[in-house]
């Protein structure tokens, strides 16, 4: 899963698209992180979880904005 991150990661890049790019570095770096944090290399279910980690705490901000009258 790895691999596909850095292959979709040049491709965000040589089409310019921002918000792709900076999501999937985003994600990369949270990988990364959790890679640290674990002293080991993460296989595909970890790399999974911290996508679904990240997913849940975005899902969690857009929940706050929306109960604090503020637009999203």
């Amino acid at each position: 899963m790895e691999e596909r991150l850095v292959e979709e990661m040049k491709q965000a890049m040589k089409s310019n698209d921002k918000l792709r790019l900076s999501t999937i570095r985003m994600i990369r770096s949270a990988v990364k992180n959790k890679e640290i944090e674990q002293r080991s290399q993460l296989t595909d279910e970890g790399i999974t979880k911290v996508i679904q980690g990240l997913v849940r705490k975005g899902e969690e901000s857009v929940e706050q904005f929306r109960v604090g009258g503020r637009r999203t």
